[in-house]
C-alpha cells in the first residue's frame, strides 16, 4: 500500500507540472503555432467548410467562451467579447478544420485582456473533436456520434453533452467538468483541483486528480468499472439500489460512508469500484426514487 501511494503522490506532482509548464497564460508568452502561412484569416463572415473537407476539429482558443454545437453544416463565425480585436485563423489540415485564436507570433501581452466567443457547428459525420483552452469556457453540444472528445483547459469551466463517444478525456487545471454522455465506452478525466461530475451510460469511468473531486452516477445499465486515483480529492458516487458493486478501497486516512444501504432486486453485473487515495474520502450516495 506505501509503494502504490507514493507512486500516486509522484505522478500527480509530475501532472502538476506538467499542466503548468504546458499551460502558461497568454500574458507570459506568445501565441504561436506552427505552418502559421497555411491559415488564412477569418474576414467576419460566416466561415463554411464541405461537409466531406473535414470530419475532425482542432480548436484552440485563450480567452472567453468555445460553443460546439449540432448544425447541417460546419461552420464557424466568432465575436468579439472585450479588449482589442484580433480575428481568429483557421486551416483545412489532414481532414482536420483547425482554428487558432489569432495569427501566429502575436505577442501574449498584446492579447492580454481580449476575450472572444467562437461558435463552431458540426453536421453528422464528424469523428474527433479536440478543444484546447486556457480560460474561455468551453460548451459542447452534438447529439450525434462521435469517436473521440478530448477537452484541455486550464480555468475555463467544461460543460460537455455528447450523444454517443467511443472515448472523451478531460484535462484541466482548475476548471470545472460536467461530461455528460448518453452511450460511451469510456470517460477519463484529469485534473489538479478542478472538480468532474460525470453523467450518463458510459461503460468504463476513469478520474485522476490532485485535489479534485469526483462525482459519478454509477446508476446507468452498461457501467462496469469505476477507478478513481486521487491524492485528496473526495468521490460521490451515486447508486440507484439495483446494481450491487464490488469494492476495492485504498487510503491513508480518508474515510469511506454508505448511505445506499441494502442492494435489491439486483439487475446485471456488478460494477467493479476502485479507489487510491491518500485522505480523501469516498461516499455512496443513492438516487431519488
Amino acid at each position: 500500500m506505501k509503494k502504490g501511494i507514493a507512486a500516486l503522490v509522484g505522478a500527480a506532482v509530475a501532472a502538476s507540472a506538467l499542466f503548468t509548464a504546458c499551460s502558461l497564460p497568454s500574458s507570459v508568452t506568445d501565441y504561436l503555432f506552427p505552418d502559421e502561412k497555411d491559415y488564412t484569416e477569418y474576414s467576419g463572415e460566416k466561415i463554411e467548410i464541405e461537409n466531406d473537407e473535414a470530419l475532425s476539429l482542432d480548436l484552440d482558443w485563450v480567452a472567453g467562451e468555445i460553443e460546439i454545437r449540432e448544425g447541417e453544416k460546419l461552420t464557424v463565425t466568432e465575436e468579439n467579447l472585450k479588449g482589442t480585436y484580433y480575428p481568429l485563423y483557421y486551416t483545412v489540415k489532414d481532414g482536420a478544420l483547425c482554428v487558432k485564436f489569432c495569427k501566429s507570433g502575436t505577442l501574449g501581452r498584446v492579447i492580454d485582456g481580449c476575450s472572444k466567443k467562437v461558435i463552431v457547428t458540426l453536421p453528422e459525420g464528424m469523428n474527433d473533436i479536440k478543444v484546447n483552452s486556457v480560460s474561455a469556457k468551453v460548451y459542447v453540444e452534438y447529439g450525434k456520434k462521435l469517436e473521440n472528445v478530448t477537452v484541455n483547459s486550464v480555468s475555463g469551466d467544461v460543460t460537455a453533452s455528447v450523444g454517443k463517444v467511443d472515448k472523451f478525456t478531460s484535462d484541466v487545471v482548475s476548471a470545472a467538468a460536467v461530461i455528460i454522455t448518453f452511450e460511451a465506452e469510456e470517460i477519463t478525466s484529469n485534473a489538479v483541483s478542478g472538480n468532474v461530475r460525470i453523467l450518463g451510460d458510459p461503460k468504463e469511468v476513469k478520474t485522476h486528480s490532485v485535489s479534485g473531486d469526483s462525482h459519478i452516477y454509477a446508476g446507468n445499465k452498461d457501467l462496469k468499472s469505476v477507478k478513481i486515483d486521487t491524492i485528496s480529492g473526495d468521490a460521490e458516487i451515486m447508486l440507484d439500489g439495483t446494481r450491487d458493486y464490488s469494492l476495492e478501497y485504498n487510503t491513508v486516512s480518508g474515510k469511506l460512508t454508505n448511505d445506499v444501504g441494502e442492494i435489491k432486486n439486483v439487475t446485471g453485473d456488478k460494477i467493479e469500484i476502485k479507489m487510491d487515495s491518500v485522505s480523501g474520502d469516498l461516499r455512496f450516495m443513492k438516487t431519488a426514487d
